[in-house]
């Protein structure tokens, strides 16, 4: 009998982050996963007054976004930590 293939474990604050929010959150966009990690990042802040990560945030049309975040969820993709899956929307 084969064992379950186990996928490469992330590197780094950031991906342990992004992988964490995937596994416990379920299936969301990346747009809701800027705004989940902004979250964090402000919660942290509440309870230690200090940063988690050094990302930068900027306001955006739809809420928050950091160009540093779809990189690092790109090389989560490629390692096959995380798995991308399409869904249809409706019109």
């Amino acid at each position: 009998m084969m064992k379950p293939q186990v996928p490469p474990k992330p590197e780094g604050l950031l991906q342990n982050i992004i992988t964490y929010l995937c596994f416990k959150c379920g299936t969301f966009s990346t747009r809701k996963l800027v705004k989940l990690l902004y979250l964090v990042e402000v919660y942290y802040y509440q309870l230690y007054g200090k940063r988690l990560t050094k990302i930068p945030f900027y306001r955006y049309h739809y809420g928050v976004w950091s160009p540093y975040i779809e990189p690092k969820v790109e090389e989560l993709y490629e390692k096959g930590v995380l798995i991308e899956k399409g869904f249809p929307t409706k019109k």
